[in-house]
């Protein structure tokens, strides 16, 4: 008897399969579940079926297989009452198999006939699965405060993929949802590699703006790796706020670096003129509402000076605001042109994820988080592996995750890119 096997995702596609492929003569000898490699990172499973087929035509091909059991498949053919199966039944449950494997075949011999209960319990099953999985995917979500967009985005991408199939170990749930979460959201790679020569640092008062500054010339003006390297100017046009300077002098002292007011468009005009072409300039700007026409006349003007190729604008969001406020901090400060956000004060909030919700559904890359006061310890370059810190509610753990994960790219990796990117500080 000549056996097949045949895998899918589900029982009913590997029957429809078989049929298929061996027509519809084929019978099923026994099926079981299993699991293949695969989901986010590589790391994951996914759950398929196996189904064990043969033709009747064929002879046996499983020692265990007796001359009892080859007569019952024939009888199996004909027409026979309850009372011979029966009978045929005991026979086949002796000790010549193992219980599990020998009620299989029993189940398993009968031609190819459509069951209601099987199409009525399966499916039901796996709906009441995937009910329960996308629940806890939207609880984690709520959790996280993603707003209702972002959260109808990645329930819709977790339906699609779990048509049809469920997903029953906990961890592969989790790693399909964290890799929905990270492909919303984009990164400035980059930004962070090669930043413009003039960077101007936009937000709200209390984003943090000066300190972030001062994380960011660390970045830049301490690294160890000449091509990296970049010389560092910090300027400031703030002159409404008290201490304003001396903040940002306290700052450039400490880092040995340069630091200068501009006041007008004159003298931003004749510093840039005086600096070199691959210095990095770093520009602290007035912490006041975007709407004061004041500020935006002064801002758009002092903004046209420097060449716009060479010049990119950053959004300082703090990540304790409120889903509305960063909306409307956006909306404001887009005049401007922003290129990127940087994610301040990640200390200070259990949720990131109005901030986060707000940049994906507005197309706007993150560039930096910062969670604290130290420069420039407090600062880290967005990455997936900086996003998923960030998350409550998962039962991963993230850092080992990640771990083994940038030592295998780190491995597989030729590209000058790629591992210049992790030396960043």
């Amino acid at each position: 008897m000549k056996y097949v096997t045949v895998v899918a995702e589900n029982y009913d596609e590997a029957v429809q399969k078989a049929r298929v492929e061996y027509g519809n003569n084929i019978r099923i000898h026994s099926r079981r579940s299993m699991t293949v490699p695969g989901g986010f990172l590589w790391l994951g499973k996914k759950n398929r079926v196996e189904i064990t087929c043969y033709l009747p035509d064929a002879g046996p091909a499983f020692p265990w297989q007796d001359e009892e059991s080859v007569r019952l498949e024939t009888s199996l053919e004909k027409p026979i009452e309850s009372e011979q199966l029966s009978e045929s039944s005991q026979v086949i449950l002796g000790e010549s198999a193992p219980d599990e494997t020998v009620i299989e075949t029993l189940e398993a011999d009968i031609p190819f006939v459509s069951s209601d209960d099987d199409k009525e319990t399966e499916p039901d099953t796996q709906i009441r699965e995937s009910s329960l999985q996308t629940e806890r995917a939207r609880s984690i979500l709520e959790l996280n405060g993603f707003s209702t967009w972002f959260i109808q985005k990645v329930m819709a991408s977790i339906a699609q993929e779990l048509e049809g199939s469920t997903i029953e170990a906990a961890e592969e749930f989790e790693l399909m949802l964290i890799d929905k979460i990270v492909s919303m959201i984009d990164i400035d790679r980059q930004m962070q590699l090669h930043p413009p020569r003039v960077c101007v640092i936009m937000g709200p008062t209390g984003t943090g703006k000066t300190t972030t500054i001062a994380k960011m010339a660390a970045i830049y003006g301490l690294q160890q790796r000449k091509e990296f390297k970049r010389t560092v100017r910090l300027i400031t046009i703030d002159s409404f706020r008290i201490g304003a300077f001396e903040q940002i002098a306290y700052f450039g002292q400490a880092l040995g670096m340069s630091v200068q007011k501009v006041t007008g468009e004159d003298e931003f005009s004749a510093l840039l003129e005086q600096s070199s072409p691959d210095d990095l300039l770093l520009v602290d700007t007035i912490g006041r509402s975007p709407k004061d026409n004041e500020l935006g006349l002064r801002m758009k003007s002092l903004l046209s000076i420097p060449d716009k190729e060479e010049t990119a604008v950053i959004l300082a969001l703090g990540a304790m605001m409120k889903s509305r406020d960063v909306y409307r901090t956006i909306e404001a400060y887009r005049q401007f042109g922003i290129r990127s956000v940087i994610v301040t004060k990640t200390d200070e909030t259990d949720s990131i994820g109005e901030v986060l919700s707000a940049c994906a559904e507005l197309q706007l890359p993150i560039l930096f988080f910062t969670d604290g006061q130290h420069v420039p310890k407090d600062i880290h370059k967005a990455s997936a592996a900086s996003v998923l810190s960030l998350l409550k509610g998962f039962s991963l753990d993230f850092a080992n995750l990640w771990n083994n994960q940038i030592d295998i790219e780190q491995n597989q990796s030729d590209t000058v890119s790629e591992s210049d990117e992790n030396n960043l500080p």
